[in-house]
């Protein structure tokens, strides 16, 4: 475990200071346990919004993909005079096929 280090911040507003109190004790935590975590939070909040800001790229792209599936699907199904029935009927017994092969 890492060396704990002391932290003490001088000046600070009485409002602040009781507002502060008032967030810990509905959260049933002490001062110094309710600083500590937000603190906490602030420290890795630059990480966070990175691992977010790559994921809704991820997401974007795999829904721009997936769109674009769509499409070409679709495309494919109308020029073979295929419908979402036949799709359905057949999936099933593909599926059943496809996990026969894996055995």
């Amino acid at each position: 475990m890492k060396p704990l280090k002391s932290l003490k911040i001088r000046d600070v507003p009485e409002e602040i200071i009781i507002k502060l109190d008032e967030i810990s004790r509905k959260q049933n935590l002490s001062r110094e346990e309710f600083l500590r975590r937000n603190l906490k939070t602030i420290a890795v909040a630059d990480e966070i919004y990175e691992v977010e800001s790559k994921y809704k790229l991820l997401i974007d792209k795999v829904l721009g993909i997936l769109n674009l599936n769509t499409i070409v699907l679709k495309k494919f199904m109308d020029e073979n005079l295929i419908t979402f029935e036949e799709i359905d009927k057949n999936g099933e017994q593909l599926l059943k096929e496809m996990s026969e092969i894996d055995e």
